[in-house]
């Protein structure tokens, strides 16, 4: 299979396990006694960040893997490096723009950026064995 066509696949897994996982979380904070608006757009945006760092992770690993398939395995390292300090950087900064804004709950900004790995693990029970 294309590595692209992986890449994509995975990341509709994360963003679909955003999906649901935000409006629970909006939930829980509805039946906490602690919902506004602002924990709706922190949902939404926590869940955007966390979805776009999936998606640039797993295209830098895409291109650092077929690198290495060609005998460029400092270019792969290369790669990786420059996307784990970008990544780094775009997620820090995003969630300081948005903390900052004031227009959205900063706990619930956060949470949807914890949960990528928990919906990545829920997704392996789903997966077909033999399956890559």
């Amino acid at each position: 299979m294309d590595s692209r066509k992986i890449v994509f696949q995975e990341t509709s897994v994360i963003a679909i396990g955003e999906a649901i996982c935000v409006p629970l979380m909006v939930l829980a904070f509805f039946l906490c006694g602690a919902f506004d608006r602002t924990v709706v757009f922190g949902g939404i945006a926590g869940a955007l960040i966390a979805t776009a760092n999936f998606f640039f992770m797993a295209m830098s690993t895409s291109l650092a893997a077929d690198k290495a398939l060609a005998e460029d395995v400092k270019g792969g390292q290369a790669t990786m490096q420059f996307s784990y300090i970008f990544r780094l950087i775009f997620m820090f900064g995003a969630l300081a723009v948005c903390a900052k804004s004031g227009m959205m709950n900063l706990l619930a900004l956060v949470i949807p950026v914890l949960l990528v790995r928990p919906i990545i693990m829920f997704a392996e029970f789903f997966r077909k064995k033999g399956g890559k």
